[in-house]
This record gives C-alpha cells, structure tokens and sequence, in this order.
C-alpha cells in the first residue's frame, strides 16, 4: 500500500516555542512540515503520532517531545 503523508506544526500566538510535535517514520517534527510517501509492507511499517502539548502548561515541549522520542525507540 502507497500512502502521502503531510504534516505540519508550528507555535501558537501565546508561546514562544512550540508544545506539539509530530512523528513521521522516524523523524520527528516540531516546526514545519514534511511531505512523505511510502510504501508499506510487513518489513517496512510506518508509525505516525501527533503529541500535543499540555495546553500551554511549562515543559509540554518535554512531554510531547519525551512521549515521540518513545515511540520512535519502540517502533524503530
């Protein structure tokens, strides 16, 4: 199965980083986008995540970042 994948994020009007994150086939993305096609087989999964922040509370960048990080080890 063939799949396009877009993504994109960026920091809202309050913060002045950005809380949420993105993990796109083990890239992760916390400004910007990516564009990504791919394949999929049995050999060749592909995991997506959107880790939102923590509603603009101090250290959702960590959070979201730690929770991305994670999965990537686990699918990787």
């Amino acid at each position: 199965m063939n799949l396009k994948i877009d993504a994109f994020t960026l920091c809202g009007p309050v913060r002045r980083i950005n809380q949420d994150g993105i993990l796109l086939h083990q890239e992760i993305i916390t400004e910007g986008g990516l564009d990504f096609d791919v394949h999929l087989t049995a050999e060749n999964p592909c995991v997506v995540a959107v880790a939102d922040g923590m509603g603009g509370h101090l250290g959702g960048e960590v959070a979201s970042g730690m929770v991305l990080a994670s999965l990537n080890q686990f699918a990787g």
